[in-house]
């Protein structure tokens, strides 16, 4: 299972393709905190099958459930109760969550909470899994940064291309990119009182979390001819601590090269 920070994880073992029968709302929870203080809220729960369920819901760190510790225990800024219900065909229910961060908290902590179904379907046990991510932010202290480390040239099947981005957040905060992209005719940037060869679109919607790197992609353009190509970017990184992220901008310059069906960034001059 590979789990994306603020989407949805559906995990069913059956003998028959069976219908989800637990509503979760919110998937993603974004809390700014005040260090030395608590924040509570809730998840919204809904058994929408005939059947009855039985929720268990756990919460495991990122750090601890992208190096594999699957059974590490919750972490310590975070109590969610209850942590089993049975939910009766049709019935509504909460989980709460309460997050207290130590006085010289910095940046952001992100947690994986999981809430598991159980129940039998035509006889057989099912299981339902759906994961939420909640962020948990020390107000004030958020220091956004990011780089592009790799830019690369992929065909969409239609007779276009797109880009191909790897972005590192280098911060201590998530953030979700949202920019475009000029594509010059040659090595040199394109003139910002001209027009572009191509203007490519960031397909957004993906969060970028601290400390790692996450590959995004753009909306589609004609193809490139082979050679060199200039590359002005500008991102945006969305609201970061109720306020707007950074700008972030610079040229790259990218290698075409059809022979070798390979295309790669060959030098890059961006901003912070």
């Amino acid at each position: 299972m590979v789990f994306l920070a603020g989407s949805l994880i559906l995990m069913i073992a059956a003998a028959h393709p069976v219908r989800a029968a637990l509503e979760v709302s919110p998937v993603v929870v974004e809390a700014i905190v005040p260090a030395d203080s608590s924040m509570s809220g809730a998840w919204s729960l809904k058994n929408t099958s005939d059947h009855a369920l039985t929720v268990t819901a756990t919460a495991i760190s990122y750090v601890d459930y992208a190096r594999g510790d699957r059974s590490a225990p919750a972490p310590p800024w975070l109590r969610i109760r209850p942590t089993r219900i049975d939910l009766p065909a049709g019935a509504e229910s909460a989980v709460s969550w309460t997050i207290h961060l130590p006085l010289h908290a910095r940046g952001e902590s992100l947690a994986l909470v999981f809430f598991e179904e159980k129940k039998l379907s035509r006889g057989n046990p099912m299981i339902g899994r759906i994961g939420t991510a909640l962020y948990a932010l020390a107000a004030g202290s958020a220091l956004p940064s990011a780089a592009i480390r790799d830019v690369r040239v992929g065909e969409d099947g239609k007779g276009g291309e797109f880009l191909m981005l790897e972005i590192v957040n280098t911060g201590n905060v998530h953030f979700r990119p949202a920019g475009t992209f000029e594509v010059g005719t040659d090595s040199s940037p394109a003139p910002r009182d001209s027009e572009p060869r191509a203007v490519a679109v960031l397909v957004g919607g993906g969060a970028a979390l601290p400390g790692s790197s996450t590959i995004f992609r753009t909306t589609a353009f004609p193809p490139l001819a082979d050679g060199r190509h200039a590359i002005h970017w500008k991102l945006s990184t969305g609201t970061i601590d109720r306020q707007a992220g950074p700008v972030l901008h610079g040229d790259t310059v990218i290698e075409v090269r059809r022979t070798k069906q390979e295309s790669g960034l060959d030098d890059s001059r961006g901003s912070r």
